[in-house]
């Protein structure tokens, strides 16, 4: 796989990790009924989607840049929340996404 390809597919792993947090705040609205079941058995099967893919992951990026761009989960995360709760996205959360994307970026940059 090319590099960019492999941090695609790193990427596409945090967006698993972070729908697993969707699944649980679903899970959350209905304790106790069929709905928490049906969300929570989703949030477990993301996870385990996850793991799996970040065991692939980890055969070809190394952890040490690999984990730090776990970071952009808190992106991912407040745009959810934002497009499907309403949630409100501050200025101070705004910056501190930039402060992310530019970990990001001097993480997976080459040296």
């Amino acid at each position: 796989m090319s590099k960019t390809k492999d941090y695609l597919y790193l990427f596409f792993t945090f967006l698993i990790y972070s729908i697993s947090s969707l699944f649980s705040k679903l899970a959350s609205n209905g304790e106790g009924s069929l709905h928490f079941i049906l969300f929570y058995g989703l949030s477990l099967f993301a996870m385990a989607v996850y793991a799996y893919f970040w065991q692939l992951i980890l055969k070809v990026i190394p952890l040490n840049k690999a984990y730090p761009l776990k970071a952009i989960t808190i992106v991912f995360s407040m745009v959810i929340g934002f497009l499907l709760f309403k949630e409100q996205i501050t200025l101070k959360m705004i910056i501190a996404c930039l402060f992310i994307f530019a970990g990001v970026f001097l993480v997976s940059k080459d040296e």
